[in-house]
């Protein structure tokens, strides 16, 4: 009996399949009116979550959506578990919300929400190692469709949005940030300098290993980000970027995930 369900609150409302919420599940809830629904055909592998405050949500794959067939390797609608460290998912503050959709496997992952009003979405076939910290009121972390990664920190600490686009892929180290963390101010007129931004990240957006993206960066859809690079502005669609800070070193190319003996991406026009 794995499932351990500790309710300190009124009006909170849990829809659970019991057969696959096992392997050391554990549900905490010290608030009101809280919900958690986990859709029937979800698998959840050693999975915490902990909601202390009221009026939060935690939604995954609840609902049936047209989606292609799940590849041999991925045949269960939702996945939260780890590997080698139980993942966990940490509410702390009231009107929060986390959505999932279906076919999404989260491993190895933290999702830490210290605030009020803020929400998670993450869209179907995402599959991603990473740590989302939220300290601060009302800001969104979106992730789109079939976006993949080896492992991410999105850190959210002011009251922004920070977006990855459909069909990214994130090597392992990225660092994505809406804030320096720490105000800056100017001894002159007493006013802050480094308000915290938006992050728009467009879709099939590659990468690169430990690459750093500031607060206020735009980076253009079919782009790739090399190894170790730090963006800090915009970067344009089709194109690679590389060096601290970025710079645009080639134009007009696309990627694609497989890797190939011959080219087979045909010229356009």
């Amino acid at each position: 009996m794995p499932m351990q369900i500790k309710d300190e609150g009124t009006g909170n409302s849990y829809r659970l399949d019991a057969d696959q919420f096992d392997a050391g599940a554990e549900i905490v809830i010290r608030g009101n009116d809280n919900t958690i629904e986990i859709g029937a055909d979800v698998d959840l592998l050693a999975p915490k979550i902990h909601i202390q405050g009221s009026g939060n949500s935690i939604r995954l794959a609840t609902e049936m959506v047209e989606v292609v067939d799940p590849a041999e390797e991925c045949k269960t609608p939702f996945i939260l578990h780890a590997s080698s460290r139980e993942a966990e998912i940490i509410v702390l503050g009231d009107g929060n919300s986390i959505e999932a959709g279906r076919y999404t496997e989260i491993y190895d992952s933290t999702v830490q929400i210290v605030g009020d009003d803020n929400s998670v979405k993450l869209g179907h076939r995402v599959r991603a190692h990473m740590k989302i910290d939220f300290h601060t009121t009302g800001a969104l972390f979106e992730v789109g469709d079939h976006t993949t990664c080896v492992g991410m920190h999105a850190a959210l600490h002011e009251s922004r949005t920070l977006r990855l686009g459909k069909d990214c892929q994130l090597a392992a180290d990225i660092y994505l940030t809406v804030s320096d963390t720490h105000p800056i101010y100017d001894l002159d007129t007493g006013e802050r300098i480094n308000v915290g931004k938006d992050v728009e990240v467009g879709d099939h957006v590659w990468l690169g290993f430990r690459t750093v993206i500031l607060k206020g960066s735009k980076v253009g859809s079919g782009s790739t980000i090399g190894t170790c690079t730090v963006v800090a502005g915009s970067i344009p669609e089709n194109c690679v970027a590389v060096g601290n800070p970025a710079r645009v070193v080639k134009r007009n190319v696309t990627w694609q995930r497989e890797l190939v003996p011959e080219p087979t991406i045909k010229a356009v026009g």
